[in-house]
């Protein structure tokens, strides 16, 4: 579960720090404000304070996409700091549908929202289009 509050420049902020296994072993730790990510069994952490946008495009913000929402713009936002490499990006994108339906959206609706990230969504994944800063301060 995730705990967060509806902004007006980002949607949402959260609020309590949120914790996921993504086994992804990337080789070396990661920490920057507000997202931490394990270099031996890839928990990633978000921490409160964190902002982000919800679902991106024309697709609603379900309470199902909430959660994968909030991992993949942690997880591409590290991408676009060079943190995180784009090799990684396909595992983010079925970590993205493995979140989805967890939490109870339709394997067919997952499928289409795996389909628009991988067709539309790899410039997202570069520092060329890091927008402005998604770190807002905390509550």
């Amino acid at each position: 579960m995730i705990v967060y509050r509806d902004l007006r420049r980002w949607k949402y902020q959260l609020v309590e720090p949120y914790k996921i296994e993504t086994y992804f072993q990337i080789g070396h730790f990661i920490d920057v404000p507000y997202i931490k990510l394990n270099h031996e069994h890839g928990e990633l952490i978000v921490m409160p304070g964190y902002a982000w946008d919800g679902p991106s495009g024309p697709t609603p913000d379900f309470k199902s996409s909430m959660r994968g929402s909030l991992i993949h713009d942690a997880l591409y936002q590290l991408m676009r700091m060079n943190k995180l490499g784009i090799e990684w990006r396909p595992r983010v994108d079925d970590l993205l549908v493995y979140c989805l339906i967890a939490d109870g959206m339709p394997r067919w609706l997952a499928r289409i929202y795996w389909l628009a990230v991988r067709l539309f969504a790899r410039n997202r994944a570069t520092p060329q289009s890091e927008r402005l800063p998604r770190l807002v301060s905390a509550p």
